[in-house]
């Protein structure tokens, strides 16, 4: 028996669901499942739980197990309060374009909450993250969402979305169809944000030049923002976090209206089973959802 152990029991019964208790526990319901009848079967505990429709209710030898586990885990919490602090290293990931947001709205707050953690915060691609991710080197990592399924081993949690805006320096005209004759400053090849850009060229009709490609959204915009002595105007494909961002700092910035509106959406990303780190993961992805959800 271990702490991790009966930690799961209690946020099941909590919970009175598999399926609630696992996002809570960054784990899989199917693992969790698993790991509540192995726990039966190896320790020839009688059924803990019971089924009344779509919850999960203690039985009698249920109450009794959790009852004990929660006076161990508050005495395990009580010696851990009671120790000398030590400074304890989180490493996160983020796309570079939400580098200047968490540090200026979420880090301070999420210090505030666990002064004796270093963030050691990294700027990922979306591959690299992930990798990190499985060779733990990450505790977690934010990510733009894709369609295709993670790995087992991953567990993702939305955070919110952002848009694809189409932007040009403000002395320029809003029209898409001039639009196709400017030089586009294009997102880094092999990269999520360049298939989405592609995706939108395909999809509104647009042939491109392009003047460069780059996977820095601040740096793009500033250059937007810049009157270029180049003979066609320059456009780039901004999230509207950093376009808004950018326009409230110098108002150099206009959108170009698309067709219809892009969107992609923004996940949190931790290992599954991730324990070491689950009290400050839980706070910081309550931080992080309530900027980007805003």
């Amino acid at each position: 028996m271990d702490l991790k152990q009966l930690e799961y029991i209690t946020v099941i019964a909590e919970e009175h669901s598999i399926s609630k208790a696992a996002r809570r526990l960054f784990l899989s319901p199917s693992a969790l499942s698993q790991y509540l009848r192995r726990l039966e079967e190896t320790e020839h505990l009688p059924p803990l739980f019971y089924r009344r429709g779509r919850e999960l209710l203690l039985t009698d030898a249920g109450r009794i197990y959790v009852n004990g586990a929660l006076a161990i885990l508050s005495l395990s919490k009580k010696l851990e309060d009671s120790a000398p602090q030590k400074l304890s290293s989180l490493h996160i990931a983020l796309p570079s374009y939400l580098e200047e947001l968490f540090l200026t709205e979420c880090l301070p707050v999420f210090s505030g909450h666990f002064p004796h953690i270093l963030t050691d915060i990294r700027t990922e691609e979306t591959d690299a993250a992930r990798k990190r991710l499985l060779e733990g080197q990450l505790q977690a990592a934010v990510l733009p969402e894709e369609s295709q399924g993670l790995p087992s081993s991953l567990v993702s949690r939305p955070l919110g979305h952002d848009r694809i805006v189409l932007a040009a320096s403000s002395n320029v005209s809003p029209s898409l169809k001039e639009a196709g004759t400017f030089s586009f400053i294009m997102p880094s090849s092999g990269t999520i944000w360049h298939k989405m850009c592609r995706d939108i060229c395909l999809e509104e009709n647009l042939q491109p030049s392009v003047f460069c490609r780059t996977g820095n959204f601040q740096a793009s915009a500033a250059l937007l923002q810049r009157r270029s002595p180049l003979s066609a105007p320059l456009a780039a494909f901004l999230p509207e976090t950093v376009f808004r961002r950018q326009a409230e700092k110098e108002n150099g910035l206009r959108e170009i209206p698309l067709n219809r509106s892009y969107t992609f959406r923004i996940s949190f990303t931790v290992l599954s089973g991730e324990s070491i780190f689950r009290e400050p993961l839980d706070k910081l992805y309550e931080i992080l959802s309530d900027r980007l959800g805003k």
